[in-house]
């Protein structure tokens, strides 16, 4: 049977990727000469970290069902709350005028950080 947390980052993973591709046709398509060209800019590097976090969900996925262990779990807890914390904040940054909400994109790029240490470390210790 496969573990619990790997089902939760491959689906939080796949669905995370397909809003992903969904907020990139709608910028593209729907935004594009409605904002200027920083905000512009900023939804797009949102959407494009989008997707990098993404890679490290279906990453610690892979890894915790090649080996369950507390740090695939934390490396893939980092990678979603990093994917919330920093893409949300440039996504509310790119559409609204509150500035107030940049500082948890911070937070979220050493959330990144550190979930893609903690998969080094797991890979490092696959037997």
């Amino acid at each position: 049977m496969t573990p619990l947390a790997t089902r939760l980052f491959a689906l939080c993973g796949a669905l995370a990727g397909a809003l992903a591709v969904i907020a990139g046709a709608f910028g593209s398509h729907a935004l594009k000469g409605r904002m200027t060209a920083e905000q512009f800019a900023t939804y797009d590097i949102a959407v494009r970290f989008q997707m990098l976090f993404v890679v490290g969900l279906f990453a610690a996925a892979w890894l915790h069902g090649r080996q369950p262990s507390r740090v695939t779990v934390a490396a893939g807890v980092c990678q979603l709350v990093g994917m919330l914390c920093f893409c949300g904040a440039l996504y509310v940054l790119a559409l609204t005028v509150p500035r107030h909400a940049a500082v948890f994109a911070p937070i979220g790029g050493l959330m990144a950080i550190v979930g893609w240490l903690l998969l080094a470390c797991a890979a490092w210790r696959l037997r």
